[in-house]
C-alpha cells in the first residue's frame, strides 16, 4: 500500500497529502464523475483541485468521457495547474459584490 501512494504521489505530484484524503473519500462514495463542475473554495495549495482536475476529466486525458471544468477560488495565490480556472477572491468584497447584484435584481 505505501509503495502504491507513493507511485500515485510521484505521477500527479500532488501539492500535499489531503489529495490522498480526498482520493479515499471518493472511492467511497464516488462523488467526482467525468464532466461535472468543481468549485473549490478555500484551495490554495490546490492539491483538492488536482484530484478534481483529473477525476472529472478536465484535463481531458480520457477522451471518451465528458470533460467537466473546476474553478479554484482562493485568497492564497495558487501555483498554476494546467486547463484550470483560478480565482484569488476576497470573500467580503464578494459577498458586497453579489448583495449589491440581488439588490439591484430585486428592485426592478
Amino acid at each position: 500500500d505505501d509503495l502504491n501512494i507513493l507511485l500515485i504521489f510521484l505521477i500527479y505530484l500532488y501539492r500535499c497529502r489531503s489529495a490522498f484524503k480526498l482520493l479515499e473519500i471518493n472511492e467511497k462514495v464516488d462523488f467526482l464523475k467525468p464532466g461535472l463542475t468543481v468549485v473549490d473554495i478555500g484551495a490554495a495549495p490546490g492539491s483538492w483541485t488536482q484530484v478534481a482536475v483529473n477525476k472529472v476529466n478536465s484535463d481531458k486525458n480520457s477522451p471518451n468521457k465528458p470533460v467537466g471544468r473546476v474553478f479554484s477560488i482562493d485568497l492564497q495565490p495558487i501555483i498554476p495547474i494546467p486547463v484550470l480556472h483560478i480565482f484569488f477572491v476576497n470573500f467580503i468584497i464578494l459577498n458586497v459584490l453579489y448583495n449589491i447584484i440581488i439588490f439591484r435584481v430585486q428592485s426592478l
